[in-house]
């Protein structure tokens, strides 16, 4: 039995062996199969890339140059893409073809390692073909439309040349100053001109391209030139000159009428552009145009700052001998003002007593006005005796006018802290009445409340107020006046009232609803010897003005026997309204 068993393990081992061969075996099928059938698309879509190249339309562009002229740089490019296309098409792509043969007999005998060798060869092959056969293409595209567009151009551009040969002729006069060298030019377009139709005959068109370049940009510069040539040649030789003679004729004017300058650099200016405007005029006939630009619009800006200049000149006399009587006006008004203050303030010292800051700030005013008043007196002595520039003389006269501003904004503010401190005096005697009437609605709500009397403390509160008050009394009675003690006084006072006063009614309230609450304990007098214990007690410490006390004991006893009766009670006198005689 035991020969029996080993015998059948061994053979479920075997079955199960032959199992996992035969497995494999199916995979490895598989994965081949598979393997297979990718190569053979691949080499399906290769062999397309190929078709599809040999399908290109080369041989008709090529066709398309027999219009043109076959000789010189044409005939040379004709051969070399027809040589390079019959290369591809007799010689490299039929390879392909036979590369694709062995890779297929390759991947039927399953050598895919080969296989795929040889299709990354192909892949590379096609892809310099497609390269070189897409080559071909552009750049027959590019002779073939280049002779297009050359003929377009040219003719477009012959045509601007005639134009501009006839409006020089037609208008001569305009252009007598560079005549010469533009039929130079001209002559110089026709021959580029004549030169491109002798390349064109040659087949030479790529060439013949660069020459149409070439004569686009002569023709465009000639153009501008002689657009610009005229009215650059007017303001060179006529305009600007004259703005520059009568520029000197204001220069000698202003001079005479005593203004201080420094005509001599500014005449010397004027020197230099009137050179400038020569040399123009030499860079016109040479048809150097774009520098004789430059320098033109070098001269127009120099003679316009020269303009603003003296503009600026004459309006700063007229303001400067306008403002100059304004402004010793408002500066005499200003030294008037300030003598007036200094006087206040010598009163003011007399009650008030002012700290440092502000008997500085008086200082600092009177100084700035001896600074701008000294200033003044020397701006109208150079008025006086016009060694200065009026622009300058204004601008220093606009410096003082701002200081000024400054000066009385300094002083008003100084003015304002004088106003201020008789006001302070005024708003703390006013708190003083206000504090004296809480005082005495104190006194009457105590002598309206019926209670047996007021406890210590309270009557120490109300006595420490009525001092408070007196010492703010006092204290603005002394002179001079600090009111900076002042206020801190009148703040400390005020507290103490307003304290005192709101103190004083909740005692008030305090005491008389302890009453209320006695009187309602006093129901339970009778049925209760302890409450009639506790009642006596509350009774003895209202009469000995121990308010709070005195609610403590009867409200304690009463909520041992009802409980919530003081919040019953207080709201019962709530609904009621009760309120004291305030």
């Amino acid at each position: 039995m035991a020969v029996k068993g080993g015998t059948s393990g061994k053979m479920t081992m075997t079955f199960y062996v032959i199992l996992v061969v035969i497995a494999i075996v199916i995979a490895l099928m598989i994965v081949a199969l598979t393997i297979r059938q990718r190569l053979f698309k691949k080499l399906d879509e290769l062999e397309s890339w190929r078709m599809q190249l040999m399908s290109k339309p080369v041989t008709d562009e090529l066709s398309k140059l027999k219009a043109l002229n076959m000789t010189g740089q044409t005939e040379e490019l004709f051969d070399k893409w027809r040589t390079d296309w019959d290369e591809l098409v007799t010689t490299f792509l039929p390879k392909v073809t036979d590369s694709i043969s062995e890779i297929d007999e390759a991947i039927n005998k399953y050598h895919f390692m080969k296989a795929k060798a040889g299709i990354s060869e192909i892949e590379g092959s096609l892809t310099e073909a497609e390269s070189s056969i897409d080559k071909i293409l552009n750049e027959v595209s590019d002779l073939v439309g280049s002779e297009e567009q050359n003929n377009s151009d040219i003719e477009m551009l012959n045509k601007e040349y005639l134009e501009q040969r006839k409006l020089l002729l037609t208008h001569r006069h305009l252009y007598s100053i560079s005549e010469t060298q533009l039929e130079q030019k001209m002559d110089d377009i026709k021959q580029q001109i004549q030169l491109f139709n002798d390349t064109t005959e040659k087949g030479n068109y790529l060439e013949a391209r660069g020459l149409v370049k070439e004569i686009a940009d002569q023709v465009h510069i000639l153009k501008t030139n002689m657009q610009i040539i005229p009215d650059l040649y007017i303001e060179s030789s006529t305009t600007m000159p004259s703005q520059i003679h009568n520029l000197t004729d204001g220069l000698k004017q202003m001079k005479a009428d005593g203004y201080v300058l420094d005509f001599e650099a500014l005449e010397n200016e004027t020197i230099d552009c009137s050179k400038i405007c020569i040399d123009c005029v030499e860079l016109i006939k040479k048809l150097e145009i774009t520098e004789a630009n430059d320098k033109l619009e070098f001269v127009k800006a120099k003679v316009d700052s020269i303009y603003d200049l003296l503009e600026k000149e004459v309006e700063s006399k007229f303001v400067v001998e306008k403002e100059i009587w304004t402004s010793q006006e408002e500066i005499q008004s200003i030294r008037e003002d300030n003598l007036k203050t200094k006087e206040e303030t010598q009163l003011v010292e007399q009650i008030y007593e002012l700290s440092d800051e502000d008997t500085q700030a008086q200082k600092m005013v009177e100084k700035q006005v001896s600074i701008i008043t000294k200033r003044f007196e020397l701006l109208q002595i150079r008025v006086a005796e016009q060694d200065l520039a009026f622009s300058v003389i204004r601008e220093e006269l606009d410096l003082l006018k701002k200081q000024m501003e400054d000066v009385k904004e300094s002083h008003l503010m100084y003015v304002e802290m004088l106003k201020a401190l008789r006001k302070d005096e005024l708003q703390a005697r006013d708190q003083l009445i206000e504090m004296k009437r809480l005082m005495l609605e104190v006194k009457r709500l105590v002598q309206i409340s019926n209670l047996p009397g007021m406890p210590v403390s309270s009557m120490k509160q109300i006595q420490d107020a009525q001092e408070s008050m007196q010492i703010v009394y006092l204290e603005l009675e002394k002179k001079p006046l600090k009111m900076t003690h002042v206020s801190f006084l009148l703040e400390k006072a005020a507290t103490a009232v307003h304290v005192c006063y709101n103190d004083t009614k909740y005692m008030i309230e305090q005491g008389y609803f302890v009453e209320k609450v006695i009187q309602y304990g006093n129901r339970y007098r009778s049925k209760n010897e302890q409450m009639a214990t506790s009642m006596d007690k509350a009774e003895q410490l209202f009469r000995e003005f121990q308010y709070n006390e005195a609610l403590e004991e009867a409200a304690v006893s009463i909520e041992k026997i009802e409980p919530g009766a003081i919040d019953k009670l207080q709201e019962i006198l709530n609904e009621q309204k009760y309120t004291l005689p305030l």
